[in-house]
C-alpha cells in the first residue's frame, strides 16, 4: 500500500486500517498517524453495510464465472446497485456519527 502523509506533522507512513465497534452494530474504519497519533476517519458500517459487502464479494465471484455476456451486465448492474446503496448507507452514517463530535 503506497504511503500517505499526515496533514498535522508531515509525516510519511504506510496505512494500518483497523475498525472498532462505536455502538450495537456500527463499526469505524480509520487508521491512526504513528508519528502524531492522529487519529483519520475513513468508513463507518453497519450490519446492512456489511451484508451488501459480502454480496457484492459473491456477485464479482460470479461474473467472473459468467461467460453470458447479458448475463454479466445483469451482475454488473446489481452490484452497481449495492454499492450506491452502500456509498448513500455510509453517507448517512458519518452525518450522524461526525455531527455529534
Amino acid at each position: 500500500m503506497p504511503n500517505v502523509k499526515c496533514d498535522h506533522c508531515q509525516n510519511e507512513f504506510e496505512i494500518n486500517l483497523k475498525t472498532r465497534t462505536i455502538e450495537r452494530d456500527i463499526e469505524l474504519a480509520y487508521f491512526i498517524c504513528p508519528n502524531c497519533k492522529h487519529e483519520y476517519r475513513s468508513f463507518y458500517t453497519n450490519e446492512k453495510i456489511r451484508t451488501r459487502q459480502d454480496k457484492i464479494k459473491e456477485l464479482w465471484a460470479k461474473a467472473r464465472r459468467t461467460l453470458n455476456e447479458n448475463k454479466l451486465k445483469q451482475i454488473i448492474c446489481r452490484i452497481d446497485e449495492l454499492v450506491e446503496q452502500n456509498k448513500e448507507e455510509m453517507s448517512r452514517l458519518r452525518e450522524r456519527y461526525e455531527a455529534s463530535n
